[in-house]
């Protein structure tokens, strides 16, 4: 679209720094096609966020059924290898007990991609964030490990669409 109505305003910009008068009428031919592709554009806009938001609830599986149980979760990053067991999370050889780390859901909306992730905050700048998907939710099932604001992660579980829709559109999930 983008490169269609550059060349569209380009041949319109020099027709008329050739002859206004000679091509007045095919100048303005050119710019009702560039409203009409804009228009269209503008009219498909509604389809695409509704395939985008399909494909974004196609992404996430929660149903864990399939794995097994386990009492230790790990996680590899570019930086390390973090551990989740009963007592804590171990990152780097350090143990932190999860009533110090307020693991909660979060959400968010960034260029309309929808994450929801588990942040477990170590302190003031340093947390560690795990996307939420079977595993993760295994984990917290398995470890019973407790969550800030599990009524948010209930209402996800629960609405799945209706709470990513809002996701999608504001960031957050409000209900």
């Amino acid at each position: 679209y983008a490169g269609l109505s550059f060349l569209i305003i380009l041949a319109f910009a020099v027709l008329m720094e050739i002859d206004e008068q000679k091509y007045f009428v095919f100048g303005i031919c050119l710019l009702a096609l560039f409203v009409i592709l804009t228009a269209i554009l503008l009219a498909m806009v509604p389809f695409v966020r509704k395939k985008v938001l399909r494909d974004e609830l196609d992404s996430y599986h929660f149903d864990y059924s399939d794995l097994d149980d386990k009492s230790e979760y790990e996680y590899s990053f570019d930086n390390g290898m973090i551990k989740f067991d009963k007592n804590g999370m171990i990152v780097e050889g350090v143990l932190y007990y999860y009533n110090h780390l307020y693991p909660s859901v979060i959400t968010d909306n960034y260029c309309h991609r929808i994450l929801i992730a588990l942040r477990f905050t170590l302190d003031d700048e340093k947390y560690v964030q795990v996307v939420l998907d079977k595993k993760a939710l295994k984990m917290i099932r398995d470890l019973q490990i407790p969550i800030e604001n599990e009524d948010v992660l209930n209402y996800i579980l629960e609405n799945k669409e209706n709470a990513f829709q809002q996701i999608y559109n504001k960031g957050y999930v409000s209900f």
